[in-house]
């Protein structure tokens, strides 16, 4: 768990130094890399690290994660240009990836199955105490001792957690003669990384509909099929594509990827809409998550014990998706005047929803595969809902921005040709004054709400994904 948090507190407590960190190294235009850069490598190599665990061992693969992750994180604090830091955010994704996949794995090794799901909660409290502290801190060492010892404080962090895992942990991966399906890795890589770079900057730096994003959505069709085609001859695949003919795999992949289209949009748009809609202050916009992540905790908890005690988990999946969908419909019916303790109301459900997915799904696969693909079974999750995310992210603005030019040209057309620039500070729908400001605001109420509804569309897809999943027939306390 302390691995974990080097790389959870790292994705959360960025996020307060972008600024300071371009008023110092220049290159504004760059600053966005700092987190694509990251996002790209790390999804790109989850499946490789649970791969690689499951050939050498997770003792070795583990600390070699953390000791990338720490080195690059010194190298990123001590970058004098906005492209060294770049290009330490990218090694450090490397590491990242490993520290996000391997855990559940370990806890795999040295726990019994039907427990797991209790001890993965932990992994959802780390997440939570991330997403509330992370930002404040990196607040505060940036109006403190500055923005490169948000960097300079993973390398304790990092050496602890190695340390301990050293010391606590003994089994040691079998010391054979193994080869890494390294042309199947560059595939996948390939293949993930143009779409993640399409889904980035399509409609930002490019238009959809552009010679760009055909040749990288061309350049990634081509090398998953690529990849597809190596991993049926490699001697020792990346992904086992055995793996992927058991029922339960294509349905808890598919419930990850879904999933993800809206766990992530959240994160997104409950706080634009607290700042556009409720005239939230930014501090305030990000507390209206907290809900979600308390809701999140304390359902991944429950579920942990209950499947420990009875084994069965099919239920919660479809459970959780309906609790989630239900928490987004309720915030699609919140308006500028609601009460006050609605909008936490509404989080705290969906929060419940998502802690009742992540870690059953896991745990669904796991009992699905064989032991020698444990590390790989227990990282595609991770990756499915990571590309759903990205996915997601890029087809829900495409929809927020849509719908806010249809609501704007129906509720405020003095306001449509300035949708662009409103859309890039909502700040400015203040300044406009009323009556105007008040149309302005509906129209992004309006268009928030088409957003939460196209979550909800996903979410079903997902719930009809999670029935797939079967319960075991075997419920053996250590099956």
């Amino acid at each position: 768990m302390l691995g974990l948090s080097v790389a959870s507190l790292d994705q959360m407590i960025l996020s307060s130094a972008a600024p300071a960190i371009s008023a110092e190294l220049g290159g504004l235009a760059r600053t966005p890399w700092l987190f694509t850069a990251y996002l790209l490598t790390t999804a790109c190599t989850m499946p490789l690290w649970g791969r690689l665990g499951d050939l050498f061992g997770r003792r070795r693969v583990f600390q070699a994660a953390i000791a990338i992750f720490v080195a690059a994180a010194l190298l990123a604090g001590s970058s004098r240009t906005m492209g060294e830091l770049v290009l330490a955010r990218a090694l450090q994704g490397i590491g990242g990836g490993g520290l996000l996949t391997l855990p559940n794995a370990i806890i795999a090794d040295v726990v019994p199955l039907r427990l797991r799901a209790a001890y993965y909660a932990f992994g959802s409290g780390v997440w939570a105490v991330s997403s509330l502290v992370g930002p404040l801190v990196g607040g505060l060492l940036v109006d403190g001792p500055g923005w490169r010892t948000i960097f300079y404080c993973h390398a304790p962090l990092g050496l602890a957690g190695s340390a301990l895992f050293s010391a606590a942990y003994r089994i040691e991966g079998a010391r054979v003669a193994r080869r890494i399906d390294a042309p199947g890795a560059l595939w996948l890589a390939a293949s993930v990384g143009s779409l993640l770079l399409l889904c980035s900057g399509a409609g930002l730096e490019f238009p959809l509909a552009s010679l760009r994003a055909a040749g990288l959505a061309g350049a990634s069709l081509a090398a998953g099929a690529a990849f597809l085609w190596r991993e049926r001859r490699a001697p020792e695949p990346l992904l086992p594509l055995a793996l992927l003919r058991l029922p339960a795999v294509p349905a808890a992949l598919a419930t990850s990827f879904l999933f993800g289209f809206a766990n992530f949009g959240i994160g997104i748009f409950i706080p634009l809409f607290a700042v556009t809609v409720a005239g939230a202050t930014a501090t305030a916009a990000g507390l209206r998550l907290m809900p979600v992540t308390l809701g999140m905790f304390l359902a991944s908890m429950f579920v942990g014990r209950r499947i420990a005690a009875h084994g069965r988990f099919r239920r919660f999946p479809p459970i959780g998706l309906a609790f989630f969908a239900a928490g987004l419909l309720l915030y699609s019916t919140l308006r500028a005047d609601s009460q006050p303790a609605l909008p936490f109301l509404y989080a705290f459900v969906a929060g419940i929803g998502s802690g009742m997915i992540n870690p059953v799904v896991t745990y669904a696969l796991q009992h699905a595969v064989p032991s020698d693909s444990l590390g790989i079974a227990t990282a595609l999750p991770a990756f499915f809902r990571s590309i759903g995310q990205s996915v997601g992210t890029a087809l829900l603005g495409a929809v927020l921005v849509a719908r806010l030019d249809r609501h704007l040209a129906a509720l405020a057309p003095e306001a449509g040709l300035r949708a662009v620039s409103l859309r890039a500070s909502p700040q400015e729908i203040h300044a406009l004054g009323s009556p105007l400001e008040g149309a302005v605001i509906e129209a992004f109420r309006q268009s928030l709400g088409d957003v939460f509804l196209c979550m909800v569309l996903f979410l079903g897809l997902a719930f009809a994904a999670a029935l797939r999943l079967r319960d075991p027939d075997s419920l053996a306390a250590d099956a």
